[in-house]
């Protein structure tokens, strides 16, 4: 029970609270897809945020999996033609879309090991993986999205 309502409060809660508000702030400016896409990366972003907080394997199991499963939706958010219009993402994404796919599998890769480190005891082993999951997001950001809005 206490598990449950530990991933209510820090996971489930604050997705539905964040799509929300994102569909509602860009309803008229971004398409379905574009929206949620801005909501997959704030639910990336909040995980990020928690990881960086944790101070045991316990507090990391949670947002580790739900930037996995933010990370497993990410490869079909990205079809030709959902560009443009109020979004940070660069046209480099479609022109250059062999080296974006590519970024993406990195990620997985690094998410994945995130996750496999959660699920032992060592809490460096943890915080290294999450470093390594920080840095292929930077990878991506520094090429494929563009300055705020």
């Amino acid at each position: 029970m206490q598990l449950t309502l530990k991933f209510f409060r820090f996971l489930v809660a604050p997705m539905i609270i964040i799509i929300g508000l994102t569909l509602n702030s860009y309803a008229q400016d971004k398409t379905a897809l574009q929206q949620e896409r801005t909501a997959t990366m704030k639910i990336l972003a909040r995980s990020m945020g928690q990881l960086k907080n944790a101070s045991d394997i316990a507090d990391m199991k949670i947002p580790a999996i739900a930037i996995a499963s933010a990370t497993n939706n990410l490869f079909n958010m990205w079809p030709e033609g959902s560009g443009g219009g109020n979004t940070r993402a660069k046209a480099q994404i479609w022109s250059d879309k062999t080296d974006f796919k590519a970024k993406l599998m990195d990620l997985k890769k690094a998410t994945d090991k995130l996750v496999s480190s959660v699920d032992g005891t060592d809490l460096a082993l943890a915080k290294s993986a999450f470093i390594g999951v920080g840095r292929t997001c930077g990878t991506c950001h520094k090429l494929y999205r563009g300055p705020k809005l």
